[in-house]
């Protein structure tokens, strides 16, 4: 899918909040992320989460969809495979999906190798084939070490939450609250996290009562670590 990253990464940036509410939007955000790990996506992408869903009402993080998707790139920045609710991470009867894996479209690898460029010269000369290709593998090198830091997209979601209501407000939502406990499962924001929600103590413990969200993420604020 290399030949396809600029264009890729491009509609992500620009489109982030109508792919993020979109079933397969939302996969190609993830994908994308996962794959390249590009900075401009992962800040678009966590800007749009702290802003409006489908009405300045709906925040994004609790969008029946996108909040799937925010918590899947979260998940894997902890260090799984992005499937933290196929582990047991249930929301409840109120956030019934058709859709338990949003990307499941692109998980196979293997529908991946099939998708080559096609080589336009394919009668040019050796010599500068071999030459392109030299480039190409250079660039792509470079594009490595362009990569963001592994827990970035955690920390842009801290950032962009602060600007608005606080991740405390985002427990205002049991779907919001499932959000901000796979964020708490990322070790770099974990700290920082737990410090900022531990001032809202008394308000997640009233929210605890009726949402299974704020209930984990009151018990990991306590100290009793919860599961992916």
């Amino acid at each position: 899918l290399a030949f396809l990253r600029e264009g890729l990464e491009s509609a992500c940036v620009q489109h982030a909040r109508i792919l993020l509410m979109s079933r397969s939007g939302c996969s190609v955000v993830v994908e994308v992320i996962r794959m390249w790990r590009s900075a401009a996506v992962i800040e678009a992408v966590a800007a749009a989460a702290a802003g409006p869903g489908e009405s300045e009402d709906e925040p994004m993080y609790d969008h029946s969809i996108a909040h799937h998707a925010l918590k899947k790139i979260l998940h894997a920045e902890a260090g799984g495979d992005g499937d933290g609710e196929a582990r047991g991470e249930g929301e409840g009867t109120d956030d019934a999906m058709e859709v338990e894996n949003p990307t499941g479209g692109i998980d196979n690898e293997d529908e991946d190798e099939e998708l080559k460029p096609v080589d336009e010269d394919e009668e040019g000369e050796g010599d500068e084939d071999e030459e392109d290709d030299g480039g190409t593998m250079a660039a792509a090198d470079e594009d490595d070490t362009e990569r963001a830091d592994p827990s970035a997209f955690a920390t842009a979601l801290v950032e962009s939450a602060g600007e608005g209501k606080g991740l405390a407000g985002w427990c205002d939502s049991n779907r919001g609250a499932f959000v901000v406990h796979a964020l708490l499962q990322v070790p770099a924001a974990e700290k920082g996290v737990v410090a900022q929600l531990k001032k809202h103590a008394k308000k997640l413990t009233a929210k605890a009562k009726t949402s299974n969200g704020a209930k984990l993420v009151l018990a990991h604020v306590k100290g009793g670590k919860t599961g992916k």
